[in-house]
């Protein structure tokens, strides 16, 4: 009968050990766990965190160089148009609300138009345009935006001295189209279209600091 009792003593105590020995490994387990979902729930966070700084709100500045295609109304009916584009330049700021709305302001030099008359053959029409746009931005991909934008637009024209030129209006409602890729959390290219009227379009790219 002792034996017997020693026996069992002997089971129940290899069955204990057995026992805290899997205990253990699901502590560990349970551990190893708990690590790997806070180092996921960290990844996201940086994520999230990165997305933010790519599309969050905040103030900008730009500069923007392309072609600008001008043709100015002459009233003289012998006069012709020699050059309708040029380069054009173009700067701006804007405030951000938020990672799609925007407001911002521009002052843009189109460059001229060359025309000529019978008494000057080499005459030019210059353009300047500033102003102020609505700017809508949606996400296309993490880095990628689509570019929409409404606004209006100041007019100021200057002609060669002689040329007969009539400035038909001195203020426009445009509107523009583009994309916009992000290269870090603070830099974008963007690349646009610009209607300001049938006589002031710009086409251009350029580089987009965030603050």
């Amino acid at each position: 009968m002792r034996d017997v009792l020693l026996i069992i003593k002997y089971l129940v105590l290899i069955n204990l050990e057995e026992i805290t020995k899997m205990n253990n490994k699901i502590k560990i387990l349970s551990r190893m766990g708990a690590l790997l979902s806070f180092a996921v729930v960290m990844q996201g966070l940086q994520a999230d965190e990165q997305r933010g700084k790519l599309q969050g709100a905040g103030t900008y500045i730009g500069a923007s160089v392309g072609q600008a295609t001008l043709k100015p109304h002459v009233v003289v009916a012998s006069s012709g148009l020699d050059d309708s584009s040029d380069m054009g330049y173009k700067i701006y700021s804007g405030y951000k609300y938020n990672s799609k709305f925007s407001v911002e302001g521009f002052y843009a030099d189109m460059g001229s138009a060359g025309i000529h008359t019978v008494s000057i053959p080499k005459g030019k029409v210059s353009y300047k345009l500033y102003g102020l746009s609505g700017v809508y931005t949606p996400q296309i991909t993490n880095r990628l935006k689509g570019v929409f934008k409404l606004g209006y637009a100041g007019v100021n024209n200057s002609a060669t001295t002689g040329i007969d030129y009539r400035q038909v209006n001195s203020g426009t409602i445009f509107g523009g189209l583009g994309l916009d890729y992000a290269i870090n959390s603070k830099l974008s290219i963007r690349g646009e279209y610009e209607y300001f009227d049938k006589d002031i379009q710009l086409l251009s790219i350029g580089l987009n600091w965030g603050f």
